[in-house]
């Protein structure tokens, strides 16, 4: 999920630099706010287990939560703007806009995929230590 939205926002920097209708940022920008909203769904589900969660898990949900609600007010923002004023597309600010919105989404990515290396590793490492102590008895 997080891959996805950092493709989309990948591909929407670069369509600043082409010259493509309106209507084809309009449906990337669509795609891109599924994303976030997918995402949105699956941190309220980190959220709602977060009682349980041990110190590096609800550390991860601490530092993802902020990111992706800024991530979804500027997107909302910028449809808004796009379905008030379709031209706006081509203005410096929405290419500054496209540019920091790739940015934003491959850094949550990053953070996401370190997250998620994280937890692989210490579910590998609590396997071993119990390997270990059955061959230590």
């Amino acid at each position: 999920m997080a891959y996805r939205l950092k493709e989309d926002a990948g591909a929407m920097e670069t369509y600043s630099r082409l010259n493509l209708s309106w209507q084809s940022h309009g449906d990337a920008i669509s795609r891109i706010k599924e994303h976030i909203d997918d995402l949105g769904r699956q941190v309220t589900k980190l959220k709602d287990a977060k009682d349980g969660a041990s110190p590096w898990q609800k550390i991860a949900i601490d530092r993802i939560t902020p990111v992706r609600e800024d991530l979804a007010t500027t997107t909302t923002s910028v449809i808004e703007h796009i379905n008030k004023r379709p031209a706006m597309f081509t203005s410096p600010e929405y290419k500054e806009y496209l540019e920091a919105n790739a940015d934003y989404s491959a850094d949550l990515s990053a953070m996401i995929g370190e997250f998620v290396e994280t937890a692989k590793a210490r579910q590998r490492l609590e396997g071993l230590t119990d390997k270990v102590e059955v061959a230590s008895r």
